[in-house]
């Protein structure tokens, strides 16, 4: 007797992650859904005993969890080959993303987001508000992010080709398969969740609940927290500049030329407090290509002076000088 056919897969990407693997499988595992569901787990050679774990898991569950064992650490970018082959290997009608060190906290969450997408085929993407970990700190909801408000929201490829990411990794869920083929250049951008949903959303909305379902650690060892502010936007700035190499419309295109901008920006204000021979250097090769940067530059110095001068610090340095005149 056939199984029903996969109607969900979860791309899951993983390496030297033992201490946190369980509770993202644990999270799939969990859910109650109405349909079949399959569980793709690519280990890029770990060698901390993930990968251990991960095969008991497939010995208990064989009708849900399938392997992606890399034989040899993927060179190039870090982990783009290992999330490239998740997502080629899912099989199901819509695909969710939970990465290794990330985990779900609510059992309906799939069967939610499953049950919108198939009843509002304007949407090509899914996503809701998660719980952000730091360190070994309580999990807890962010309430600056104007992008994950407390209300229903419904975005565009638009706002996230001006405004960046505004989805949490392990809350989204898509359609599969809306474009043919990934970029030549996939593997070259330091970015990879952020390009998958730049694609999609070129096919549809993109729904946002404002039920917190999932943590995301930020943690010193992640992907985008294990790294400085400089070396984040860098990145961004690669895989903005790879992005528009594809054929998106203008509006978008100069969504991500304002992006691009800003990210050149915040990269320019932190090299600026390191290297300021290298800083001289990047800022005339960089002003080159476009002409809107010291502006953008000059706005970035301003808001963070306004913040400092807005904080604790600021107001106990102020306080002690006038201490002194006194």
């Amino acid at each position: 007797m056939s199984q029903d056919p996969v109607i969900l897969s979860i791309s899951m990407i993983t390496y030297n992650q033992k201490a946190y693997i369980k509770e993202a499988v644990e999270g799939v595992l969990m859910q109650k859904t109405n349909f079949r569901i399959e569980l793709i787990i690519g280990d890029d050679c770990s060698t901390d005993g993930t990968r251990d774990l991960l095969i008991k898991y497939r010995e208990r569950y064989p009708k849900v969890i399938r392997l992606i064992l890399h034989p040899q650490k993927n060179e190039g970018i870090p982990g783009k080959m290992n999330f490239l082959s998740t997502l080629h290997a899912a099989t199901g009608k819509y695909v969710a993303l939970c990465d290794g060190d990330d985990y779900w906290t609510d059992r309906g969450k799939l069967q939610k987001q499953v049950d919108f997408l198939e009843t509002n085929p304007e949407y090509a993407i899914c996503c809701h508000r998660v719980y952000i970990k730091k360190g070994k700190k309580k999990p807890k909801l962010d309430d600056k992010n104007i992008f994950a408000p407390v209300t229903e929201a419904t975005y565009d490829i638009g706002m996230m080709a001006k405004y960046g990411n505004l989805t949490a990794t392990p809350s989204v869920v898509y359609r599969n398969k809306l474009f043919s083929s990934f970029p030549t250049w996939f593997n070259q951008s330091p970015i990879g969740d952020y390009v998958l949903h730049m694609l999609n959303a070129q096919y549809g909305k993109i729904k946002y609940f404002p039920e917190p379902m999932a943590v995301y650690r930020d943690h010193s060892t992640g992907a985008w927290g294990g790294k400085t502010v400089k070396v984040n936007a860098a990145g961004m700035m690669k895989a903005l500049e790879l992005l528009l190499t594809e054929p998106f419309n203008e509006p978008v295109k100069e969504g991500l030329r304002e992006q691009l901008r800003n990210q050149k920006a915040t990269y320019l204000n932190e090299l600026v407090k390191e290297d300021w021979d290298f800083f001289y250097h990047e800022f005339n090769r960089i002003t080159k290509e476009d002409k809107g940067v010291p502006l953008a530059l000059i706005e970035k110095m301003k808001n963070d002076m306004d913040a400092f001068r807005g904080s604790r610090t600021y107001r106990a340095m102020d306080k002690l000088k006038r201490m002194s005149k006194s």
